[in-house]
């Protein structure tokens, strides 16, 4: 196949324009000359005149004529190489890892590399892996030279500043090597990559065909048979994946498409001495007068004998720490306790506002009060001698304590099991107030008396405002007046949070009729209760969601500080595994029984049971939106069993994330007119803050249908503005969403017409980089690059063998790819062009008489 290049000193998109522009100049000036003569002449010459100036200006630009034939059948080969921030470590006094990935690909000025030579004989597409993406930045396909670079892989257009953050291993080779979509962008991603017969040709010889079996180092220079693999994947890495679904699986799909995966190792075997802070487990929030309990994720590799100390400050006062002696190991949990009270206490008495922008606006005499204080704390390991890297030991968080309870009132008909457990569950916990209702009708001479065992329903609306969730239990309508059911209807369309627990006694069947049945996610059958539960299981929508994040977790993930002030584990590749969540829940106690509901359209189910293998799961955990607060509906009363030989480890965990999770989070400040809250008080860069307001005039009365602006400023003077929407008119709430944030710390603050005096009622928000994964572990995971080789028939080699490898790979080829290249502008045929011109311009100006 025969195509046409462009190798000269200016790039054609400037040759061709300026040779044209030329070459018009020349013919209208020479036009002048030869408007006289006859029509024939009188163009013709200028034009002749005007073609030798552009064939002779079109020179700059390089042209060659490139003939390339494949003889036999060649393979191709994706060379996909890991451009990570770990892959820029030293490991000694010599180049990093990637310039020596790129040594042995791209060869010096003696000596050939790898690339060079394989490109004679194999399709070769070169990609840089990056974070989440693989970027083609060369294909031998084209004419463009190899890319060549000292420190770091370049293309023609842009040098690789940045390393990537994460090393994901599966996801961008999946998607360059088993999709459609990575085949079809090769070309627009390498610029000119060939033709497409070429590319046909190439596609022809990644078919399917028979599996190789796998090989090792000793038999790898073996060729394959005729029916061997016409695609491979070699993958020049150190193996610490720590983002994206599972290598191993990409390699077993590879394998079975028969396109082994050759890895080559790059790094030292062993971790060097080094300790740092991975992550926080901290509670969302915590009672001003409570303790902060969590735990801290270090890596702690100071070496046997040696004391490693970790401490969180507020500032430059220490408010816990410890010293410990060091256990070795990668990932290491320590566990930590403090008294927030004094802390609040300390912050109140100086004025000062623990967000760190701007003085405490409690105590100036602006009517401004305040429900939560943040703390702005780091959790610090002290540095040892000769570590590794010196910049990963210390991370900032922020907790709220929160100056007012959150109330809860719960509603049942008796007091059962489930209703004891919650009680006490939530009693027991400082940050809450508990107030219950027991309640059942009792039938007189044939007429229903609503009887009150324990507790007062709340006598007003504004009472019923002052709760943040309710439990409502097995407990029907006829215990109430509608008066006291609308109030409840209201208390959630106005952005309460409400859990409705069934039980045997068809207490929520009476609901439907009641001024709380829509409220209610599901339709009840005729059925009554289903026994025979197997287990509990979340669906696709629930493994997304914190509140079902249950059982231990992995010792070897770190716990991170989530946007939403909930935390979450993360394993090993950086995102929560739905098999290991699922795993938790197998580990429940399912309940005795459950009720079989219909889920209603708009509603999602987040749990299911298991009744047996011939059944379709029932319903467990159902959640739906109403107005501007959220309903959630448990099918069975049995939450209580979950605390069977581990105390409070899951039930208190679920119903707190529960909660926590359908719960409108209060207003953390605000004045006569104007309150303000953000969903959380940290976030990650990148990640978006949900603002909300409230408005109210002079009088007290809710304003909904102003224009509002939430403002957000950083500490460097920038400004971003976020424009609020009401989405409660009635009760004056606006909220927004800020486009993605960077890392710093902002003022909030919100801006409406008529309320310049409110614009002093301001929080702030603290932004976060995200976690750099890569500092995490150092050491080459030779197991998992070994692993990925053995699954898909591929060869393992370390870099000092990376010949093994290369061995491996060049028998896959049986052809020979033959180039060759014309450069049109030094041949005879283009000067005589321009001479034959220049000729006939001549003579035919000495027969028109010029001359």
């Amino acid at each position: 196949m025969m195509n046409l290049l462009f190798q000269g000193e200016l790039p054609p998109a400037m040759v061709v324009p300026l040779a044209a522009t030329v070459a018009a100049a020349v013919v209208w000036f020479y036009r002048r000359e030869t408007r006289r003569l006859g029509s024939i002449h009188a163009w013709s010459l200028p034009l002749l005149r005007g073609g030798a100036v552009f064939l002779t200006l079109l020179v700059l630009a390089g042209p060659v004529l490139r003939h390339q034939r494949v003889i036999g059948t060649i393979p191709r080969v994706d060379v996909f190489v890991d451009a990570s921030d770990s892959m820029l470590v030293r490991d000694g006094d010599g180049p990093t890892r990637l310039q020596r990935v790129w040594h042995r690909l791209s060869g010096d000025g003696d000596h050939p590399g790898w690339l060079e030579e394989a490109r004679q004989t194999h399709h070769i597409f070169l990609h840089q892996l990056m974070d989440d993406q693989a970027r083609l930045i060369w294909d031998s396909r084209s004419d463009r030279p190899i890319p060549t670079g000292a420190d770091l892989i370049v293309d023609d257009s842009e040098a690789v500043t940045k390393p990537g953050r994460i090393t994901n291993l599966s996801d961008p080779i999946a998607i360059r090597v088993l999709t459609e979509a990575g085949d079809a962008g090769d070309a627009g991603d390498a610029g000119d990559a060939g033709d497409s017969d070429d590319r046909s040709s190439a596609a022809d010889d990644s078919s399917t065909t028979p599996s190789p079996s796998g090989t090792d180092a000793t038999s790898a220079g073996s060729p394959p048979t005729r029916s061997g693999p016409r695609r491979a994947v070699l993958l020049l890495s150190d193996g610490q994946h720590n983002a994206g679904a599972s290598p191993q699986s990409l390699a077993q799909r590879l394998g079975d498409a028969t396109i082994p995966v050759y890895t080559v190792g790059v790094g030292a075997a062993a971790e060097p001495r080094d300790v740092a802070m991975l992550g926080i487990d901290v509670p969302g929030s915590v009672a001003a007068n409570g303790r902060a309990s969590g735990q801290l994720t270090i890596k702690d590799l100071a070496g046997e004998g040696e004391s490693v100390r970790v401490r969180i400050t507020m500032g430059n006062q220490t408010v816990w720490q410890q010293t410990l002696p060091s256990e070795n190991r990668v990932s290491r949990r320590i566990a930590f306790d403090f008294a927030v009270g004094p802390l609040v206490a300390q912050l109140q008495a100086s004025g000062a506002e623990a967000s760190g922008i701007a003085e405490a606006t409690a105590g100036r005499g602006s009517g401004i009060e305040r429900s939560r204080i943040t703390l702005s704390l780091q959790a610090t390991v002290e540095p040892i001698s000769d570590q590794f890297f010196a910049d990963n030991n210390a991370l900032d968080f922020r907790l709220a304590a929160n100056l007012r309870q959150r109330r809860l009132l719960i509603v049942d008909s008796r007091s059962r099991w489930e209703t004891r457990y919650l009680r006490n569950l939530f009693d027991r916990d400082p940050t809450w107030q508990v107030d219950t209702v027991l309640a059942w009708p009792r039938s007189s001479g044939g007429n229903i008396r609503r009887h009150l065992i324990e507790g007062n329903f709340p006598a007003d609306a504004p009472t019923m405002a002052g709760y943040d969730a309710v439990i409502w239990g097995d407990c029907g309508a006829d215990a109430f007046d509608d008066d006291q059911l609308k109030r409840v209807r209201d208390f959630v369309s106005q952005g309460g949070a409400i859990a409705f627990i069934d039980g045997d006694r068809d207490g929520l069947k009476g609901l439907v009729n009641s001024p709380v049945g829509p409220l209610l996610p599901v339709k009840f059958g005729g059925d009554a209760m289903v026994d025979g539960v197997v287990g509990l299981r979340p669906t696709a929508l629930g493994s997304a969601q914190p509140a079902l994040r249950l059982g231990d977790d992995d010792s070897n993930a770190p716990i991170t500080r989530r946007p939403d002030g909930r935390s979450s584990t993360t394993s090993k590749s950086g995102l929560t595994d739905a098999a290991d969540l699922a795993s938790n829940w197998d580990q429940i106690r399912p309940p005795t029984a459950i009720r079989s509901t219909e889920v209603l359209p708009g509603a999602e189910v987040w749990l299911e049971a298991t009744v047996d293998e011939a059944s379709a799961p029932v319903p467990a955990l159902v959640t739906r939106l109403f107005g501007g607060g959220q309903v959630v509906y448990l099918a069975f009363d049995q939450t209580w069993r979950w605390r069977y030989r581990v105390a409070d480890r899951d039930h208190t965990r679920f119903w707190n994330q529960l909660l926590e999770a359908i719960m409108q989070p209060p207003f953390e400040v605000r004045d006569q007119y104007v309150a303000l809250a953000t969903d959380a008080p940290q976030y990650t860069a990148g990640d978006s803050a949900t603002i909300r307001a409230r408005l109210r005039d002079g009088e007290g009365n809710p304003v909904g249908d102003a224009i509002v602006e939430a403002v957000l400023r950083a500490a460097d003077g920038e400004t971003r503005t976020v424009l609020l929407r009401s989405i409660d008119s009635d009760r004056g709430v606006y909220e927004g969403r800020s486009p993605p944030l960077v890392a710093g710390e902002w003022e909030l603050f919100v801006r409406a017409a008529g309320y310049q005096a409110s614009e002093s009622v301001r929080s702030s928000i603290l932004v976060v980089p995200p976690p750099n994964r890569e500092s995490w572990r150092i050491a080459q995971d030779a197991d998992l690059l070994r692993s990925l080789a053995d699954v898909s028939g591929g060869v393992y080699a370390d870099e000092q063998d990376a010949d093994t490898v290369w061995r491996a790979i060049n028998p896959l080829s049986e052809g020979r790819i033959e180039t060759r290249r014309y450069a049109l502008t030094e041949s005879y045929p283009w000067f005589a062009a321009i001479l034959g011109l220049l000729t006939v311009e001549w003579w035919w100006r000495k027969k028109s008489g010029l001359i």
